[in-house]
């Protein structure tokens, strides 16, 4: 998978043998140990490559990375916080406000289409987050933080499982993670696993571990928009393919922002 941050953030390090597709980071990256960018590198900042670090296409460093297409939408927490829950059997929860939830070892949570908010989420090791896609997208927004040390499942290989954080305690992912994290004012960290994660991560900073392969299921707003939703910069005008930015231009032939 490519690794972007950008516009105030960087990409800190890419671990020892981890290997990425393209890199664009506001800042220095480190290359650690026998890292390896398969496509190409491009930073504001310097590239510190340590024994056998390689980057296979294009470096560029000190490279201006602007202008840059804002993507942006708005989330509305409860104001009331109910005490915390913590899981320990098989429970679902259709779309709707929570609270701080720990799924405990043995537990399953199941989600379906919708919206959720939850103030904190905890995913113990040998826990289960059981997300049914398949009829639509599904929205997971944490105010505080977000733990994972579980396993996530979908019903279908779209990539339209989104977890939103809004907080800015580091999103700490230590077991193969398998959905779309947007974290803009937190860091994220990627564990190593045998199996890798997939998806696409957006945080002011992002770390991954060494010997861990990153999948890209990139964040496409068609995966997430229905042709009802209002146009914005995260959804397309009517029937369009791109988002809507203020200007018309970004918007299919014949459609208007």
């Amino acid at each position: 998978a490519s690794v972007s941050a950008v516009g105030g953030g960087k990409v800190n390090r890419v671990g020892v043998g981890a290997q990425v597709q393209d890199v664009w980071s506001g800042g220095d990256v480190t290359l650690a140990n026998n890292a390896e960018v398969h496509g190409s590198l491009i930073t504001s900042g310097i590239l510190t490559p340590q024994s056998g670090a390689k980057v296979d296409g294009t470096m560029s460093q000190q490279a201006n990375l602007g202008p840059l297409q804002t993507i942006s939408w708005s989330v509305t927490f409860p104001t009331t916080i109910a005490p915390a829950v913590s899981l320990t059997s098989s429970q679902t929860y259709t779309p709707g406000d929570y609270p701080e939830v720990d799924v405990k070892t043995g537990a399953q949570l199941n989600l379906s289409r919708g919206t959720y908010t939850f103030n904190n989420m905890f995913l113990e090791p040998g826990s289960t987050l059981a997300v049914d896609n398949s009829q639509g997208p599904v929205f997971i927004y944490l105010k505080d933080g977000f733990t994972f040390r579980g396993t996530v499942t979908t019903t279908s290989a779209q990539p339209n499982v989104l977890f939103g954080v809004a907080g800015t305690s580091q999103v700490v992912i230590e077991n193969a993670f398998h959905g779309i994290v947007v974290a803009p004012s937190a860091s994220i960290n990627l564990a190593t696993t045998s199996i890798g994660h997939s998806g696409a991560f957006f945080a002011q900073s992002i770390t991954a571990h060494q010997n861990t392969n990153i999948q890209l299921r990139g964040l496409q707003p068609i995966n997430f928009c229905g042709p009802t939703d209002a146009c914005s910069s995260f959804c397309a005008c009517g029937t369009g393919s791109y988002p809507c930015s203020g200007s018309s231009s970004n918007c299919d032939t014949g459609l208007t922002c």
